[in-house]
């Protein structure tokens, strides 16, 4: 007699009789008492729901719908929120939705779950017109939750919504297949066609409620949405442009990944994740990103960004150190925005070009609404991998407010046979990272203070090295950890170390504009100095095609190719546009004979691509709005991966034209967004062994940044 809400059949009294009666029981008769009780309900009188829904019975305007969708909402949260002892609905169906004479809708058979708490499904009467809206949980396992409903809620919406059912029973739950089919067919297309007559805010009500629907249904239950989340959803002013649950469906100019933001609240610890916008459309589309509680992050707002078409834009969101455990909070949102530019190239793709074209009254500007959650460590770490059609998102690394080891990146390298990270950071610390066990294996401080530039595993020693910035070459020993040796090899800071695949070469490059070679195996022996540059010498990188030439960069403009043999320089390649910052050779897949090119990086922000062979450069790379600090090469999927101090990290693939952006990585946290100098991006690729070949390690890509490391997966086909 509780249960009193405007959608939800009223229980106006009950009768409850006993009698006494002989039974014949094992051939003699015994008195049991006879229990029979009658539940009076009020009149309904319109029937139930699955009369007006479908096909030639379909009577229901699009406005009616959205009501009795509202309504069902309404009343479900009433039954899990609002009373003592909260009620889950079994079953939602809309054969149990009971329609007044004003055609408001009233849920029935409550409480049934509790007829049927701790009994077994099996030898229970199987009527598909209801499984079908039964969570797999329930069927497999006989799991009855507040989730089990919200996956019933979700097959109804989908159904009032589309007035279509899914006729396949070949499962006792519903076909998956009936979903994917609800995703491609339901796309601003169709819904336009079929539905001309309405205006923009009821086929935005239409395409949230689809995108609900499709929220509810997910397999795993922490998946779904809460009621709270649904209704504060339908019940937003803004329905027809705001998301709750982005980045399934083609219902927003921008795909948002992941459903919502999980956060594994260590205290004491920066905790991040990723959230991808993937634009698959033709043109640029602009961003934004705010929230109502800044407190909680690491994050500078407004956030602005543009999108290239057929381009993904991944934001590193971190979450401010905590002192204690906070609790879940599901009432906590993050906005991004978007707005399409109709222009497939822009020039100019920085924060304020981005956040000119939202003041332009002409944009038409759509907003989501993205979930935030803050839940304990074990239940969201494995469901944070993000998909989408080109590259797969694996949890950034969490870090510690009280070490600095992981902050500002300088460099990274990893071990060609065990699953380590060598980093190096600008206070001068080097760190050996376990990326399986995500646990440090060791770390110390080389110079106090004073950045380290570079690192270097050297596996046939069990060594690693890196130079300071007094120009001394430290070698250490990772199975002792402690130094094996140190000596002068520069006058200023080592910018750069290059390993050699196959020789005993090591190369060092530095502030003081020289490039040495040193022999490991003759102690250390200097075999040749390179001089030429008239600047500091950015980095050096071993012909992985060539075993005894190399190449330099220089912020005197100039990338020279060396002889280790003689130490002559053979050519140079000039660049105007300033100095030089970063190289990588390619392989360039689309000439007949399949030849090495060389890519470089300048502070302009553009890479190009210089064939050797012919003395040219062959392409241009431009998307970034500041230096570019590394470049690396993919082996195995042939994409180019360059990192920026604009915070941004993009992965380019090669077209029969040109190389193509498909992926941009904003692995900057937004507090440094403004100061351009203290950001620091760099990225390597893990080698292929045969240790660790099925562990695919050299498919993910290893960011730096300001505040720590992260490993993106990259899964081209």
């Amino acid at each position: 007699m509780e249960i009193k809400h405007k959608n939800i059949v009223r229980l106006l009294g009950y009768c409850n009789e006993k009698k006494r009666e002989a039974v014949k029981h094992d051939g003699r008769y015994i008195v049991t008492c006879k229990v029979e009780t009658l539940l009076l309900y009020e009149y309904v009188p319109n029937r139930s729901l699955d009369q007006y829904i479908y096909g030639d019975s379909c009577q229901l305007e699009w406005n009616m719908r959205f009501k009795i969708i509202l309504a069902i909402c309404e009343a479900l949260h009433f039954l899990h929120t609002e009373l003592n002892k909260p009620i889950s609905h079994l079953p939602l169906t809309p054969e149990n939705i009971l329609l007044d004479k004003n055609l408001v809708p009233k849920l029935s058979d409550i409480g049934l779950s509790d007829l049927f708490e701790g009994l077994s499904p099996e030898g229970t009467e199987y009527d598909p017109e209801i499984n079908r809206y039964k969570a797999p949980e329930y069927i497999n396992r006989y799991t009855i939750s507040f989730q089990s409903n919200i996956y019933s809620l979700g097959l109804l919406i989908m159904d009032i919504a589309t007035g279509e059912k899914n006729r396949s029973h070949a499962r006792q739950t519903m076909d998956n297949s009936h979903f994917a089919n609800a995703r491609q067919k339901w796309t601003d297309e169709y819904i336009a066609s079929k539905y001309t007559s309405l205006g923009v805010t009821c086929i935005g009500q239409l395409k949230v409620c689809l995108q609900i629907a499709l929220w509810c249904v997910e397999d795993k239950r922490k998946d779904r949405p809460s009621i709270r989340e649904i209704a504060n959803t339908l019940n937003n002013p803004y329905i027809g442009r705001v998301l709750n649950k982005p980045g399934v469906g083609p219902i927003l100019s921008l795909s948002v990944q992941p459903q919502r933001l999980c956060f594994p609240l260590t205290p004491t610890r920066l905790i991040s994740r990723l959230l991808c916008l993937t634009n698959n459309k033709d043109e640029c589309i602009a961003f934004r990103l705010l929230t109502d509680n800044p407190g909680r992050y690491h994050i500078e707002l407004l956030l602005y960004g543009i999108v290239l078409p057929k381009c993904t834009y991944t934001i590193n969101v971190v979450v401010h150190e905590q002192t204690k455990q906070l609790p879940s909070n599901s009432d906590e949102f993050l906005t991004p925005m978007c707005t399409t530019t109709h222009e497939k190239e822009l020039k100019n793709l920085d924060a304020d070009s981005a956040a000119v074209l939202f003041e332009n009254p002409d944009h038409e500007v759509q907003e989501m609404m993205l979930p935030v959650f803050c839940d304990p460590p074990e239940e969201t770490i494995s469901d944070q991998i993000i998909a989408s059609q080109h590259f797969r998102v694996v949890p950034s690394v969490d870090v510690h407010p009280i070490s600095q080891n992981y902050r500002q990146v300088l460099s990274i390298d990893v071990h060609p046979k065990e699953p380590w990270l060598l980093t190096t950071n600008q206070m001068g610390t080097i760190c050996i990272w376990n990326y399986e066990k995500k646990e440090t294996l060791n770390s110390f401080e080389v110079t106090r203070g004073e950045p380290l530039y570079s690192a270097k595993f050297i596996e046939p020693k069990h060594w690693f090295v890196t130079g300071d910035g007094d120009g001394y070459i430290h070698v250490y020993s990772y199975d002792t950890m402690k130094e094996a040796m140190n000596f002068k090899a520069h006058e200023n800071n080592i910018m750069s170390l290059a390993l050699h695949s196959s020789f005993s070469f090591v190369l060092s490059a530095s502030d003081d504009h020289l490039i040495k070679l040193w022999d490991w195996d003759k102690h250390w022996e200097c075999m040749r100095t390179f001089s030429g540059h008239y600047d500091r010498v950015t980095q050096v990188m071993f012909d992985p095609w060539s075993s005894y030439v190399f190449v330099s960069a220089s912020m005197d403009g100039s990338v020279k190719r060396w002889y280790l043999s003689c130490g002559n320089c053979d050519n140079t390649f000039e660049d105007k546009s300033g100095g030089l910052l970063c190289l990588h050779y390619i392989r360039d897949r689309q000439a007949y004979d399949d030849r090495s090119l060389l890519v470089v990086g300048s502070s302009d922000g553009v890479a190009k691509v210089w064939d050797e062979l012919l003395d040219t450069c062959v392409g241009m790379l431009e998307g970034h709005t500041n230096r570019l600090t590394t470049l690396c090469w993919h082996p195995k999927h042939e994409v180019l991966v360059t990192g920026s101090l604009d915070g941004t990290v993009q992965i380019w693939k090669q077209t029969s034209t040109r190389y193509r952006s498909q992926t941009v990585l904003c692995a900057k946290f937004w507090l440094f967004v403004k100061e351009a100098s203290n950001e620091f991006i760099s990225s390597c690729l893990g080698s292929e062994s045969s240790k660790h070949q099925s562990k695919s390690l050299v498919q993910r890509v290893v960011l730096g940044c300001e505040q720590g490391i992260a490993m993106v997966e990259i899964n081209y086909p």
